[in-house]
């Protein structure tokens, strides 16, 4: 199942931006999706929330059975109209998966697509007839984007990369600036075997701990030092035992 929130506004838009969900599906028989306030995920509502956020990728957190989320937000695009109304359009989506292989290929297929906002602006539809939410959803024009994504790109085979994915949530913010605390803190990440990793590019990786983590320096320390001993009392057992005779000479003496 691929389930898509809609959070987007555009010129004269009397409602603005409202969040909604459509799901897709390859025998949708009506024209339009009309986007519906079900089932709205509240790890994903909090990452449209927040303006610092600029996109989120990987496996929902605590989710069981695993869900993956790509989120792309701040997406601009300006259509060839002698209208006002409609004209610009302001465009936020994210994706969620059951799937795992299908959120790699979306993922890896999306990565690479340079006029994304042109090619979603397609099948956004403003419409002030429609409740809460005034616009709706190409619906022909939707499943062909989701189809085309969706298909294996032989290029993505050489991604490892996108492998983190599957246990792992990858932020993308704004700023450069340290914002491991506020992630914690905004998306409720707090968990004693979990941790934030900020990387380059203001992006943050929200990852297991390795076992080794969780131990003391001083531990480590005293561990190391075991291992040590352990084999050089291993080596001087083997070398006793390998010379035998050279040994019991050297006591008769």
């Amino acid at each position: 199942m691929i389930k898509t929130y809609i959070y987007c506004s555009y010129k004269l838009s009397p409602v603005g931006f409202q969040l909604g969900t459509i799901t897709y599906s390859e025998s949708f028989q009506k024209e339009y999706y009309i986007p519906t306030r079900n089932e709205i995920t509240p790890f994903v509502a909090t990452a449209f929330e927040q303006g610092l956020v600029k996109s989120v990728w990987g496996k929902i957190p605590s989710t069981e059975p695993a869900r993956y989320i790509l989120m792309v937000k701040k997406l601009n695009y300006s259509k060839q109209s002698n209208n006002e109304y409609g004209s610009d359009l302001y465009m936020n989506f994210a994706f969620e998966f059951d799937s795992f292989e299908e959120f790699k290929n979306f993922k890896n297929n999306i990565d690479i697509i340079t006029d994304l906002a042109s090619q979603t602006a397609e099948f956004i539809c403003p419409n002030n007839t429609i409740p809460e939410f005034a616009l709706k959803i190409d619906a022909n024009k939707f499943n062909s984007f989701i189809e085309r994504l969706l298909k294996s790109n032989e290029s993505s085979k050489t991604n490892t990369n996108i492998l983190n994915c599957k246990q792992d949530t990858f932020f993308s913010l704004i700023s450069s600036s340290d914002y491991t605390k506020e992630i914690i803190k905004i998306f409720q990440l707090e968990q004693p075997n979990f941790s934030i990793i900020k990387k380059p590019n203001a992006i943050y990786q929200y990852t297991k701990k390795k076992i080794i983590l969780h131990l003391e320096k001083k531990i480590l320390i005293r561990i190391i030092l075991f291992l040590i001993l352990l084999v050089i009392f291993l080596i001087i057992q083997i070398f006793l035992n390998y010379h035998p005779a050279k040994t019991e000479n050297s006591l008769s003496l």
